[in-house]
């Protein structure tokens, strides 16, 4: 039995790089692997996501999230001192400073593979040139994207990709009546809320019967709040804590709203073409424009044109059948993504490592 490790910051934040370690943990347990999260810290006992309980899950305690140096070095030493004592064939890091770390802290014999969860340019410029030294140690690196393979290859020439998987399957999808916009996601800076809330703004001018429900937390919470409280929007926008039934959220709304920034490959997109919605998003550098087919299952907008992303709204919303048609074409779309598939990805790069010597 293969035995896999992931290396996370704190398996209990219910953020996508967590739920993408879920799935894969549920997966390869389900495949006959042997499964250990290994978590630098540990924040609260509950999950944000359903976890096989045949995953094994190691805390070292590190308190990772401060960004003094000393917790940094702690965190290099705490692992260290683990992996002298546990051994596994493969681990994964997930995120930039997660496989810098891992990089610095493995043993050879150990395959190890780093996964880029968000896009290249979403680290400082230190991390950007520790990435560049130190990817090299890796066995081999994990992009998300066609986009951001082509700046990956600039740190390491071992690169493959790979794709979330869906975090649920269902045989049925929304019935898209509900006067209902929806966004998921954590409530930070690089989702784009404030962009969202200030378009909508101007939206549902025209649009007094539709709503938009946003679901999630993070740091940015009180200026969200603050935000939709000037527009004067506390009856138009319901604000809703992350959740574990996020398929219910997703089946009981009509369009699929993203506003972000900067993304990696958006969880959140997956499920809701997998629930049969049509989706409105920013086409940001790498993310949206590797699920949603411009004028297929959804509508990829300029960044940041808040006129042109009314407009589309404007289109769905007065257009059932035209939700409808993008909502059955999303939900097609969505087998590109399913678990079997992704699954086969990660055995064939895993059979790869075991053959060939990536460390040479």
């Amino acid at each position: 039995m293969k035995k896999i490790a992931f290396l996370v910051h704190n398996i209990h934040f219910g953020g996508g790089g967590e739920r993408v370690v879920a799935n894969l943990s549920n997966m390869f347990v389900e495949k006959g692997y042997f499964v250990t999260i290994i978590s630098l810290c540990k924040k609260k006992d509950t999950f944000s996501f359903e976890l096989n309980k045949k995953v094994h899950i190691d805390y070292l305690n590190t308190n990772s999230f401060k960004i003094e140096y000393f917790n940094k070095l702690k965190s290099l030493f705490c692992l260290r001192k683990y992996f002298k004592t546990h051994t596994f064939d493969f681990v994964l890091g997930i995120g930039t400073y997660l496989n810098i770390l891992l990089a610095l802290s493995n043993r050879r014999d150990v395959k190890t593979i780093g996964c880029e969860h968000s896009h290249f340019f979403n680290v400082s410029p230190f991390w950007i040139f520790l990435r560049k030294i130190l990817y090299k140690k890796l066995s081999t690196v994990v992009s998300l994207t066609n986009e951001d393979t082509k700046n990956l290859k600039k740190v390491s020439k071992k690169i493959v990709v790979i794709p979330n998987s869906l975090s649920f399957e269902i045989k049925g999808k929304a019935q898209l009546i509900e006067k209902k916009i929806i966004a998921i996601g954590r409530i930070s800076y690089e989702k784009g809320f404030d962009l969202m809330v200030d378009m909508f703004s101007e939206f549902c001018k025209s649009n007094k019967d539709w709503k938009l429900e946003l679901i999630g937390s993070g740091n940015d919470d009180k200026k969200n709040k603050d935000l939709i409280k000037k527009h004067k929007l506390e009856d138009k926008i319901k604000l809703l804590p992350a959740t574990n039934d996020v398929i219910s959220a997703y089946m009981n709304a009509s369009i699929y709203l993203m506003t972000s920034r900067f993304e990696g490959l958006p969880m959140v997109l997956l499920e809701a073409s997998e629930c049969g919605l049509p989706m409105v998003a920013y086409d940001c550098k790498t993310g949206p424009s590797e699920i949603i087919k411009d004028g297929e299952n959804g509508f990829l907008i300029p960044c940041y044109d808040k006129k042109m992303m009314i407009e589309k709204l404007n289109l769905l919303c007065n257009n059932f059948e035209l939700r409808k048609t993008m909502g059955e074409k999303a939900k097609k779309m969505a087998l590109r993504f399913d678990k079997d598939f992704v699954f086969s990805k990660w055995e064939n790069l895993f059979n790869t490592l075991d053959q060939k010597n990536y460390d040479s």
